[in-house]
């Protein structure tokens, strides 16, 4: 019976062991599975936040580059003297056309959808495009580009006459 009860004992003792070392290794598991979580979470993240800072310079160049090309096209001080004379006789057919050739060629290696010639107040003197009347949204971005001096991107625009999006 001595021998029986020492039996148990040693046979408690390594069913004991056996649970301390399941425990130990369950627990070590857990750690070691959040440790690995956490590690490929912010390795996910740091390839997201390149993503989005590589996006956002692809996206401010290619609006410093459309700012390039308004620049371009407004600072030209032929096109400046010529503007100015078709503002001063808006009669010169000739020199209309030639203002609005210059345009189409502009819309047509940009590939933009349609260029405007403008004053301040927003009252459109040329476009390339079939229209000769917009709201008064785009009226108002006009008139705060003119008023600051500088180019001004609205994002995208629906007309509301034609329902187009520009």
């Amino acid at each position: 019976m001595k021998r029986f009860l020492i039996k148990i004992k040693e046979n408690m003792l390594l069913a004991l062991l056996f649970c301390g070392i399941s425990f130990l290794l369950i627990v070590g598991g857990i750690v070691y599975y959040r440790y690995e979580a956490e590690k490929i979470r912010k390795s996910r993240y740091a390839e997201i936040h390149s993503l989005a800072k590589l996006k956002s310079e692809v996206l401010s160049n290619w609006l410093r580059e459309r700012q390039s090309d308004i620049l371009v096209i407004s600072e030209s001080p032929i096109y400046q003297d010529a503007v100015e004379k078709w503002i001063s006789d808006p009669r010169d057919e000739g020199l209309k056309k030639k203002l609005v050739e210059r345009l189409l060629v502009v819309k047509k290696r940009y590939n933009y959808l349609e260029i405007l010639l403008s004053d301040s107040l927003g009252n459109i003197y040329l476009s390339t495009g079939n229209h000769q009347e917009f709201d008064q949204e785009l009226k108002g971005k006009l008139q705060e580009s003119a008023f600051s001096g500088t180019p001004l991107h609205s994002g995208i625009y629906r007309c509301q006459f034609d329902q187009k999006s520009f």
